[in-house]
């Protein structure tokens, strides 16, 4: 997933510091959702679908697979099934739809100082350690 983020990543990676810093009197908490339909992944998919149609420009040669030798429209499916089996693998569920994202808010508003909640699929949990992206790289 790390080559779909680009740029975002280091957003991302901002917010996982701001969220566990504790300057200031406020906690903070963050809730990190598998894929999911918003605004942001149809901007990916679009974003993809227009950078794949020169394969010189996917430079990651997993994401580069997805689009060789298929139209685009088929490589964006083989996309998200790869992450689809990606977050399967990691963390046992995949396909977050609005239902989960509704039981992730009701488990941090329900926590005692939740740090990160966690959804993935009907999969939620808590975790307290920031993901950088040097772990990842």
């Amino acid at each position: 997933q790390l080559s779909t983020y680009g740029a975002m990543g280091h957003s991302k990676e901002n917010i996982e510091k701001w969220t566990v810093e504790s300057e200031g009197a406020s906690n903070h908490a963050c809730i990190r959702a598998g894929l999911f339909e918003s605004a942001s992944s149809r901007g990916i998919k679009l974003l993809l679908r227009k950078t794949s149609k020169n394969l010189d420009n996917l430079k990651d040669p997993l994401l580069r697979s997805y689009f060789e030798n298929t139209p685009s429209s088929e490589g964006i499916k083989k996309f998200e099934e790869g992450i689809f089996a990606e977050e399967k693998e990691t963390y046992g569920d995949c396909r977050t739809d609005k239902e989960d994202l509704l039981r992730a808010h009701l488990e941090l508003f329900k926590s005692d100082n939740p740090v990160f909640i966690n959804v993935c699929g009907k999969k939620v949990w808590p975790s307290k350690e920031p993901l950088l992206l040097k772990q990842y790289i």
